[in-house]
């Protein structure tokens, strides 16, 4: 049997191979955009790859700063309402409060 590597003609049971754990995969962050056009599509797949592998670090901080911009559009005699209650900090139940 050659020992080249080729597993064509082997039917024997193959171990698998283990995975990287995501959580110690470094990925560089994305290089300056500089506006350069033709370097906007590798820019882009740059963030989404950095963003996609540091989600843990983007926590739920903008559904607060969405309720609370809701909250500030709302009118004077509703927020008055709102204040009498608890004020809620989600969005769904500040749409259900107004």
């Amino acid at each position: 049997m050659l020992t080249t590597g080729s597993v064509v003609g082997d039917r024997g049971k193959k171990e698998a191979v283990a995975a990287y754990p995501l959580d110690k995969l470094k990925i560089a962050f994305p290089n300056t955009f500089n506006r350069d056009r033709k370097k906007l599509k590798s820019f882009l797949i740059q963030v989404e790859l950095w963003m996609a592998f540091n989600s843990k670090h983007f926590t739920q901080e903008g559904d607060e700063a969405i309720c609370d911009q809701y909250y500030m559009g709302l009118k004077d005699h509703v927020k008055d309402e709102i204040s009498r209650s608890n004020k809620p900090n989600d969005l769904k139940e500040m749409i259900k409060l107004a």
